[in-house]
């Protein structure tokens, strides 16, 4: 088995109309089969509304389904008991980083996790050091959180997780709140605990370009997954994608575009390769 394992999971959202006076059910995950293995980086893609962040708080063991399993490093998150061991493998970045910055000190903020396990203060002075490195922010942990750029700020989120030590981050659409520079320093830092630290990421997003690195892509509907597969296969799909109110990642879709338009384009082509295609293709029309 996996780190995680999603198997038939459903869970509803309960809804009180007081104009009718009853209480109604609304399913966020439809049936969903799920499974990432230690190491991955895997996406969840979808648009707002698709269920993704109630898949990714089942996944963190925040909630439990009404029916089905998930089994977190092998533990059913719907036992109890296991809810302290689930906290030690997986860890949750919430998409504003203001909702998990607490401290007046970024190290401070950074050792608040460890603190809460009972860590020992000579470990967690460790700990602060070592997360604070893997996301490049050594610079910042005398600094306020507060005086940090939104890019900064969710990087300090992640290190707080990483300081806990989890084998798992799950990060809930951790650039939806970041301009262009903040979403290219906050993905770097992602990738680079995926490929140099081997820790297993799930990336909950509705960017499709945010996951043409990983390993694998659930795609997801009104709570169901409807397609299931390496970028270069989901890619192929674009009909789908759009149905489930996503799209293309912008270079995909634009060598698409330019191989309609009779521009014999490569297969595969890279974004670089694209740049010198088409400055070599601009040069040769002006002269």
């Amino acid at each position: 088995m996996g780190i995680l394992k999603v198997i038939d999971a459903v869970f509803h959202y309960k809804n009180f109309s007081s104009k009718e006076e009853k209480e109604s059910r609304i399913t966020a995950v439809d049936h969903a089969d799920l499974s990432v293995n230690r190491g991955e980086f895997v996406g969840i893609l979808g648009h707002n509304g698709s269920g993704k962040s109630t898949l990714a708080r089942l996944l963190a063991g925040l909630l439990v389904p009404d029916t089905g399993y998930i089994y977190i490093n092998g533990l059913d998150s719907r036992d109890r008991k296991n809810q302290v061991s689930i906290r030690s493998v997986a860890g949750m970045v919430f998409q504003n980083p203001d909702n998990q910055l607490i401290g007046n000190m970024v190290e401070e903020d950074i050792a608040f996790g460890p603190e809460n396990l009972g860590i020992a203060p000579e470990e967690i002075r460790i700990r602060v050091d070592k997360a604070l490195k893997a996301t490049g922010m050594e610079d910042c942990r005398y600094l306020s959180p507060g005086s940090l750029s939104g890019g900064q700020k969710q990087k300090i989120a992640i290190s707080g997780i990483l300081a806990m030590e989890p084998e798992c981050i799950i990060l809930d659409e951790p650039t939806a709140m970041l301009d262009a520079r903040g979403r290219s320093e906050v993905m770097e830092a992602i990738r680079r605990l995926n490929r140099e630290k081997k820790i297993t990421v799930i990336l909950i997003t509705h960017h499709p370009e945010e996951l043409e690195e990983a390993d694998r892509i659930y795609l997801m509907k009104e709570g169901k997954v409807m397609a299931a597969g390496p970028p270069s296969e989901l890619w192929q799909k674009g009909d789908l994608l759009r149905e489930c109110g996503s799209g293309l990642p912008f270079i995909r879709q634009l060598t698409a575009d330019l191989r309609k338009n009779g521009i014999p384009l490569p297969e595969d082509i890279g974004e670089d390769e694209l740049a010198v295609f088409l400055a070599g293709l601009q040069k040769g029309e002006d002269q």
